[in-house]
């Protein structure tokens, strides 16, 4: 049984240092976000020393059974303990949420992707999720379900996993997708979050993993190969209803790690192995795909052009990020920064704090974020509220804790509860970690805030927040 735990696999008794009860966190005077921390504030303690946001509610839309494999294939869509990457999609009057599933194991080799199909209803204020029925495999393996192996010693590059999501162009549903694989370790940030089509250099590139000298980022690799195919609903059953087109060359024969090390890649499960080429699709169906982005929103998180992980202290390990918009069309980004000082990585991925940066109306990319004092690690996610405030939900270090802030201009944030305290232990597995809710998605339907996140990267779990509570027009207790 495999036993590997590395980056963002957890031990977290030794780092307590890294969350201080009390701390004043430092804000860089260019810091365009502010967070007043609550007297009672303390990060060790239960729902963080915060009021709990009452109104909120939680549950579970997959709760997944453990499954070995048989034959490199999984028992059905209802196993796999590794969840993660949630996607929230709208289209017509339903509520898609996809996610990568894997038998225990993150980007494990054969990772596919799952979904809910949810039901809007009709006055808009609540979901119908209905039961296993609702999910549905969207993207097969492309290669055979295994576990990941404990050293990347192969010659031949037999884990390639898929990752993607839906769209709504012109009304009509796409899956795109697109096929990547984990083959070696490396002591360098920059080099494992470069999404690399090149070659690693041999310096930075080993065979497995070492937290004791900083060998513990598992690098990611993209194919350039990707995949899209057009999805509808019907007797509320998500399938598609087009063949899978291929849009670039087929994956190739071999590909080049390292100067010296060139990897043999074992051939694809028929499914992306048959696919047809893009350019032999319909010409109604390759101009479809030209129209209207009806989802996801148009917001795209720009940075210069080579500077997408640099922060404005030189540390080039962005990663994570959401935006919103504030009530003067400033639009604000906040990034997890995988990196401290630009010299060394922070234990286990992730500073006590957001980095933030602006991007005025006029502007195509968003300024290089400063640290801010503001809480939180990881993935956050945030938005807008009616009345102009905004809103943040964010996690601790442990990712065992979501919580949420307002702010009334999106540059104070001011008001704080907690949101979610889960500790929630599963089936481990490479990259695991994290007892609690993690990753945050969000949208706005109705009244209502949905959020939707993986709990120790097994579960998929979905909180519904009513957006009255949260507005400044209304002058409400906190603990409402």
């Amino acid at each position: 049984m495999m036993r590997l735990k590395c980056a963002y696999c957890y031990v977290f008794l030794f780092f307590v240092g890294l969350c201080p009860a009390f701390a004043d966190y430092p804000v860089d005077p260019e810091s365009p976000v502010k967070w007043v921390k609550p007297d009672t504030f303390d990060c060790r303690k239960p729902d963080m020393g915060l009021p709990v946001l009452k109104c909120a509610s939680h549950s579970f839309l997959f709760d997944p059974q453990e499954d070995e494999g048989v034959n490199g294939q999984y028992k059905s869509t209802h196993h796999g303990t590794y969840s993660h990457h949630s996607w929230i999609t709208l289209y017509k009057n339903y509520f898609i949420v996809t996610w990568t599933n894997h038998l225990q194991d993150e980007n494990g080799p054969g990772q596919r992707i799952l979904a809910k199909l949810g039901v809007v209803s009709d006055d808009k204020s609540d979901v119908i999720w209905g039961g296993d029925e609702t999910v549905f495999e969207v993207c097969p393996p492309p290669h055979p379900a295994k576990r990941r192996r404990e050293v990347d010693d192969n010659d031949i590059i037999d884990s390639i996993y898929v990752n993607g999501g839906f769209s709504v162009i012109n009304g009509r549903l796409f899956m795109e997708a697109s096929l990547g694989f984990c083959d070696g370790w490396t002591d360098s940030v920059p080099v494992r979050v470069g999404n690399l089509n090149n070659y690693v250099p041999s310096e930075h590139y080993g065979t497995k993993c070492d937290t004791k000298t900083g060998w513990n980022w598992d690098i990611f690799w993209k194919l350039d190969t990707t995949y899209v195919q057009e999805w509808s609903v019907t007797d509320g059953v998500l399938r598609p209803i087009t063949p899978l087109y291929r849009k670039g060359a087929n994956v190739p024969n071999e590909i080049r790690i390292t100067e010296k090390l060139t990897k043999k890649i074992l051939p694809l499960n028929s499914y992306y192995n048959d696919a047809i080429p893009f350019e032999q699709s319909p010409e109604d169906f390759q101009a479809a795909l030209k129209g209207q982005r009806d989802w996801p929103p148009a917001r795209s998180i720009l940075m210069e052009p080579g500077k997408e992980r640099y922060a404005a202290n030189g540390s080039n390990g962005l990663a994570h990020k959401t935006q919103y918009i504030r009530r003067d069309g400033v639009a604000v980004m906040i990034a997890d920064n995988l990196m401290d000082d630009g010299s060394k990585a922070v234990p286990y991925g992730s500073t006590a704090t957001y980095y933030a940066s602006i991007r005025q109306p006029s502007e195509s990319y968003f300024k290089a974020p400063w640290k801010t004092n503001l809480f939180g690690a990881a993935q956050a996610v945030s938005g807008e509220l009616p009345d102009g405030s905004n809103w943040l939900v964010g996690s601790n270090l442990e990712r065992t804790k979501l919580y949420l802030a307002t702010s009334p201009d999106g540059i104070t944030f001011d008001r704080t509860w907690s949101l979610i305290t889960m500790n929630k232990k599963g089936q481990p597995g490479v990259c695991k970690g994290g007892n609690g809710p993690q990753y945050p998605v969000a949208v706005t339907i109705g009244d209502n805030i949905w959020i939707v996140y993986s709990v120790y990267k097994q579960w998929i779990g979905v909180t519904k927040i009513p957006v009255k509570p949260l507005l400044r027009t209304n002058d409400v207790d906190k603990d409402k």
